[in-house]
């Protein structure tokens, strides 16, 4: 199997405090994995080292199977926390600054709208005056700007109704389509199973669980209250990886 994204033992500390603990997360090409866990379990985290916002106390990083580097990340593209927009300009004039920082056509800024569904949005609008959906869908255009193989995620559907919901799964569904490996995080179970392939479950800084979504039901029975399987988990009760690769 190829793992787009490979941690060994990867920690992260502040001072005596633990945000992160041996944590060995894979991440296979061609999928969508779901990073679960309860606000300040780690997810973020993770996300900010694997971009290199954050440096790890100790581990290791490996990106399309190379040591981390800086030059790894020309492929990857990312959305942590809250988009960074300029509330002045439009979502085209947004997407500029990171396009020609980038030294990209300005074509690229007509592709990009177009695959999260704001081609059509008013030309004169300014971000500011966006709902929280369409600064998500801005948020991702801006992180696709560069063709990413890879593309990082921390709760794209946080703060969204349910038809912002619905249509974000939709857009991520189709990354794969695409030939885009997507890592995106959530604490909410039932609300990523409709569109990642592979989980993992983390508590307190610490994997829980990992493996694919399939694996993981099977092992509790199918039953439907995803939540319940997801709280098994998040409370650190198991501190089993039962459902590790194979």
């Amino acid at each position: 199997m190829e793992w787009i994204i490979e941690t060994q033992n990867l920690t992260k500390t502040y001072g005596k405090q633990t945000a992160l603990s041996n944590v060995n997360l894979k991440v296979s090409k061609g999928r969508v994995y779901g990073l679960l866990g309860a606000n300040g379990a780690g997810k973020t985290t993770l996300m900010k080292l694997l971009v290199g916002l954050l440096h790890p106390s100790s581990g290791s990083i490996r990106l399309f199977d190379e040591p981390w580097s800086r030059q790894s990340l020309a492929r990857v593209g990312a959305l942590i926390e809250a988009p960074a927009l300029y509330g002045h300009l439009t979502g085209r004039e947004n997407l500029q600054v990171h396009q020609r920082l980038l030294g990209l056509p300005e074509s690229r800024i007509d592709e990009v709208l177009e695959i999260v569904g704001l081609h059509q949005t008013l030309p004169k609008k300014k971000a500011a005056a966006y709902s929280l959906g369409m600064k998500q869908r801005l948020g991702i255009a801006s992180a696709l700007l560069n063709q990413p193989d890879l593309l990082i995620l921390d709760e794209p559907t946080n703060g969204l109704d349910p038809m912002g919901i619905r249509e974000m799964r939709e857009l991520i569904h189709s990354f794969t389509g695409q030939g885009i490996t997507v890592i995106l995080s959530s604490h909410i179970l039932s609300e990523v199973s409709q569109i990642v392939h592979d989980v993992g479950i983390i508590s307190r800084g610490e994997m829980q669980y990992q493996g694919t979504l399939d694996d993981l039901m099977q092992q509790h029975g199918n039953q439907e209250d995803l939540e319940e399987i997801f709280m098994h988990y998040a409370a650190g009760r198991s501190g089993s990886l039962e459902g590790m690769y194979r």
